[in-house]
């Protein structure tokens, strides 16, 4: 699970967070809770370019859980 905050003065609403201690031939599930979507990626993703966040309002904050396929 990733927890992520956006402050009341903070000017970026997308990040990309490089996730640790993952499988990179695995494929992820990844669901934000708040939109309930899942897409799936790749551990090699997840690892080596990250997690796409956007969070648009301020503050704001997103909860993102992920699981192996």
């Amino acid at each position: 699970m990733v927890q992520v905050f956006r402050r009341m003065d903070s000017m970026y609403e997308s990040a990309r967070l490089k996730l640790h201690g993952l499988d990179a031939a695995v494929l992820y599930e990844v669901t934000d809770l708040d939109v309930g979507k899942p897409k799936t990626l790749s551990g090699q993703e997840l690892l080596n370019r990250g997690l796409p966040v956007e969070i648009g309002q301020q503050p704001g904050s997103a909860l993102i859980k992920y699981r192996k396929l």
